[in-house]
């Protein structure tokens, strides 16, 4: 009768190893996958609910999205004011970014025009993971207000 040698032990051990690893690496892109997809809809709802109150005219005002590289709030007037108490502030997730925007005249304010929903600064928000760099969600606002996300 044979038993089990140190080395045998040592194999299986090493493989365990290697496949809690590799389970361990999947369930981390995974959850920052998520990250990325929840923010991006976060944004895009956002948006949307600015577009929508300002359509119709909730409080009397019009809304507006602020942007910044780790969050994005909403807030009504003709312009974004950071101490004005309204503001609602949405943090984006520690594995996600908004890496750019590129929105007509610059600037980093969306704003909703009352009786149309148009917006003179349409474009494109981009957000990425900040590990993977090539990892990215693109949303678009188009001078109609449309807004939609690759």
């Amino acid at each position: 009768m044979r038993g089990v040698t140190f080395i045998e032990i040592l194999v299986v051990f090493a493989v365990l190893a290697v496949l809690v690893t590799i389970i361990v690496a999947g369930f981390g892109q995974y959850r920052e996958e998520r990250a990325l997809a929840g923010d991006t809809e976060r944004l895009l709802s956002t948006l949307e609910e600015a577009r929508v109150k300002t359509l119709a005219s909730t409080d009397l005002y019009t809304y507006g999205v602020h942007l910044q590289n780790n969050q994005f709030i909403l807030f009504r007037g003709s312009s974004f004011d950071a101490a004005t108490n309204t503001n609602r502030v949405f943090t984006i997730s520690s594995d996600v970014e908004i890496s750019s925007w590129a929105l007509t005249g610059g600037g980093e304010d969306i704003i909703f025009d009352r009786l149309t929903g148009e917006t003179s600064m349409h474009g494109t928000i981009t957000l990425r993971l900040k590990k993977v760099t090539s990892r990215t969600r693109i949303v678009s606002i188009l001078s109609s207000g449309v807004i939609s996300s690759d």
